[in-house]
């Protein structure tokens, strides 16, 4: 039976590359085949009519053996359809891609750990944030053994420690940017990207933040130094006992202390002048 191997390029909160097992998604899965058919499109409805009754785990029918041969003679008593091959194989990786990879569900990623000369491994559980189809290849050990075929995909899979919804959001904003400017690159008819002035403009220029904003990045990374950008101005113009207290007004304020202060002083110096003059007129006549 042609099977399919799954090899996952994680990126995100770990980056490597890993084999990957149903278990990890599903631990009450126990085989490790993955069974792919290349005669026939797979389908939900389709899977669940030929195993109904016995099953309603679509990951399950199709790594046990014993279901996914009740698959493939259901759909050969059905009617022939027009397909090619090689639509077949394509519909048939983007749907393993779509079952076995769902957006914020959870996986299991084994890692090895080195604890007192002593390999450890540890069982590490991530959140998927986005999957992206990769590369698809045939295995054949013989030509003429056809149905041994083994598929190769790989699939890239970016994965999320934290379960927040902005630290999920900003594993995506590099992948969301480079396809901001391939949109950019085809409806302008050009070969510049979108973002690349911005990127010139504050690619060479280092912000000289506060000390206690200052971090180990803030001199390697951009992002980190242009997103204090605002603050470092704002600590030019604020006072140098306490720049902590600054007031965006404080310049307007200035300039209207220079012309005889702001309206409530005015009419309050206004007032005064008056009861002064009113007082003198009265003493005259005492």
């Amino acid at each position: 039976m042609p099977n399919l191997i799954i090899t996952i390029d994680l990126k995100g909160s770990t980056k490597r590359l890993v084999e990957f097992k149903p278990n990890m998604v599903n631990k009450l899965i126990k085989n490790s085949v993955i069974y792919f058919p290349k005669t026939f499109k797979l389908d939900n409805s389709n899977i669940l009519k030929a195993l109904s009754g016995r099953s309603s785990d679509i990951s399950d029918i199709l790594t046990d053996i014993t279901m996914y041969n009740t698959l493939v003679e259901y759909n050969k008593a059905l009617p022939s359809k027009t397909d090619t091959p090689i639509d077949i194989i394509k519909h048939n990786s983007n749907f393993m891609r779509k079952l076995w990879f769902v957006d914020n569900s959870k996986i299991t990623i084994q890692e090895g750990l080195v604890y007192n000369k002593r390999q450890l491994i540890n069982n590490n559980a991530y959140v998927i944030v986005s999957s992206k189809e990769g590369a698809l290849a045939i295995k054949r050990t013989k030509l003429t053994s056809m149905d041994k075929d083994t598929y190769e995909m790989k699939v890239e899979l970016i994965v999320s420690k934290e379960t927040s919804t902005a630290a999920k959001f900003a594993l995506t904003c590099p992948d969301k940017r480079d396809k901001i400017d391939e949109l950019y690159k085809e409806l302008f008819n050009t070969s510049n990207n979108f973002f690349s002035k911005r990127d010139n403009v504050t690619s060479n220029r280092y912000l000289n933040v506060p000390r206690m904003f200052k971090n180990s990045s803030s001199k390697s990374d951009n992002v980190t130094s242009n997103r204090y950008s605002n603050l470092s101005r704002m600590f030019k113009n604020s006072s140098s006992r306490n720049p902590f207290l600054y007031n965006p007004y404080y310049e307007h304020i200035r300039q209207l202390k220079k012309r005889g202060g702001t309206i409530r002083q005015t009419k309050y110096k206004r007032n005064r002048k008056r009861k002064r003059t009113r007082k003198r007129r009265q003493s005259k006549y005492i």
